[in-house]
């Protein structure tokens, strides 16, 4: 699915077990990050794998994403990383396909976070926002069990799309975690 001619905007829902004690209780996390980590309401968390690298890694841009979330968010929004210095690697792939780095999220903040994250987008591609090809996972905590949402597809449809997707699950959140459909699968590149 991974194909710079991806116009198609696709969202999915599945189960998940990657929710905020995940991350606090991995082998590898310092007393640091569970501080971090137990203070946030939202967190950027790595790939844990790619193809052959190993390493937790994040997506080119994820400091300024952070920058960006810390600047820009309301009070009630408090974002974290699941980084130090020294383990804070990027891995750099397609330039045509803008990868966000994974959030795990509380779900009350939901909308406040789709927010700041179009507005981020709409931000960093600025006249690109049209021809580029976004991928994201947002892993949802705090409404009944851990949910992922993956979205894939252009710039300009992933705030109606994802929206959509959360629509689905707070009206059905066990037959939203059942599926294995898209949400949003449409020849509309907007998500509507």
């Amino acid at each position: 699915m991974h194909n710079k001619e991806f116009t198609e905007p696709v969202c999915t829902i599945e189960a998940s077990d990657k929710s905020f004690d995940y991350w606090k209780n991995r082998e590898d996390t310092t007393p640091e990050l569970r501080e971090g980590i137990a203070a946030a309401n939202m967190l950027i968390v790595p790939s844990e794998s790619y193809r052959d690298f190993r390493e937790p890694t994040f997506p080119t841009g994820t400091e300024e994403l952070l920058e960006y979330l810390r600047e820009n968010s309301p009070p009630e929004l408090t974002p974290e990383i699941y980084a130090t210095d020294t383990t804070y690697q990027e891995l750099a792939l397609h330039a045509d396909i803008l990868r966000i780095a994974t959030l795990v999220v509380e779900f009350g903040i939901v909308p406040l976070a789709i927010g700041l994250l179009s507005n981020y987008l709409y931000s960093r591609l600025g006249s690109r926002r049209d021809n580029t090809t976004v991928i994201f996972d947002m892993h949802i905590t705090g409404h009944r069990q851990t949910a992922k949402v993956h979205y894939e597809g252009p710039a300009p449809a992933f705030e109606a799309s994802i929206k959509k997707a959360l629509e689905t699950l707070q009206a059905n959140p066990d037959a939203a975690l059942q599926q294995s459909k898209p949400i949003v699968k449409s020849n509309d590149p907007h998500g509507h």
